[in-house]
């Protein structure tokens, strides 16, 4: 099962998953952000929460030497 979910203003997100279906891969994304990959189980009569933080992804440069130096 395949599917995209979009966060609310605040970053919030929720999506009843049938518990049968466990262990569910999950992988979150921003465009300019290191992606995240986690594997979580969902247990019946149970909430599952999971947390993310993105970090952005470092963009390199690369520098020319400086023609002035000896």
């Amino acid at each position: 099962m395949e599917m995209s979910l979009f966060t609310d203003e605040n970053g919030g997100y929720a999506h009843w998953l049938d518990f049968r279906n466990s262990p569910f891969f999950m992988i979150v994304a921003k465009d300019g952000h290191q992606p995240q990959f986690r594997q979580t189980t969902v247990n019946p009569g149970e909430v599952t929460t999971e947390n993310w933080t993105l970090h952005a992804q470092c963009t390199t440069t690369t520098q020319q030497p400086d023609q002035h130096l000896q």
